[in-house]
């Protein structure tokens, strides 16, 4: 079965999206442990063994991230990352509306940083949202 090429820029938006809300999810996330108990960047620096300036950087969302960077940072923050996989078919956006290519993390895409904090507590599934 020969399916037709993908659509460039629309692949450019999805990813740009994804990275949008994987940045948003960390973000949430470290909102809610520096308020529960103080954590601050430079410790997670100091668990990283880098400079906090590239934490600022990572949680900023001004360098790309890999996916073992990604790793790295949800441990450093006492935290686990999990992604799915899921067909065109299963990804449902914000907006409700059924369309090809969405991210597992669209739950979040559509919240400004502050609102995906208020929702992001300690035993939030950041992939899926559940």
């Amino acid at each position: 079965m020969s399916q037709k090429p993908l659509d460039r820029a629309r692949l450019e938006e999805q990813r740009a999206a994804f990275m949008q809300a994987l940045v948003g999810t960390f973000q949430a996330r470290f909102h809610v442990l520096n308020k529960a108990g103080g954590l601050m960047q430079k410790d997670i620096a100091e668990r990283l063994g880098k400079d906090p300036g590239y934490v600022s950087r990572m949680l900023a969302g001004q360098k790309n991230m890999t996916i073992q960077t990604a790793h790295d940072l949800a441990r450093a923050m006492d935290s686990r990352l999990e992604m799915t996989l899921k067909p065109y078919e299963e990804m449902v956006p914000t907006d409700n509306r059924p369309h090809r290519g969405a991210t597992s993390f669209d739950d979040l895409s559509g919240f400004s940083n502050t609102k995906a904090a208020k929702y992001a507590g300690p035993e939030t599934n950041y992939a899926t949202g559940s």
